[in-house]
């Protein structure tokens, strides 16, 4: 991915952070929903997504870094990459994160668009 030397438009600048986003979150991800899907609704934690990833990249010499930091690049799991990349595919995608005051995790939602 080469970045160009000239500004860039916010519409180019989220184009670029998309494709940078390796395949192996995609499948991870496709993974869980798969596993969980019932009737036409997926739950995913993104907690339970993040330790799929990073069993991933474990074995992958090219990620050694990002696999030693103490968390993952944020665009990799940001909730309008995950939008833009499914719900083209007929998914509607939601995403809750609980507030300060609230216990428990951020999770995105699939559901089947009909």
């Amino acid at each position: 991915m080469t970045i160009p030397a000239v500004p860039l438009s916010p519409a180019q600048a989220k184009a670029l952070q998309h494709e940078s986003i390796p395949a192996f979150v995609f499948e991870e991800l496709n993974k869980l929903i798969t596993a969980d899907i019932s009737y036409g609704r997926a739950t995913v934690p993104v907690p339970t997504l993040a330790q799929a990833i990073r069993a991933r990249i474990a074995s992958l010499p090219e990620y050694a870094e990002v696999a030693q930091a103490s968390s993952l690049p944020h665009h990799w799991l940001s909730s309008e990459n995950i939008r833009r990349t499914y719900e083209p595919a007929g998914w509607k995608v939601e995403y809750d994160r609980p507030a300060y005051y609230e216990s428990g995790e951020s999770k995105f939602f699939f559901t089947e668009r009909r």
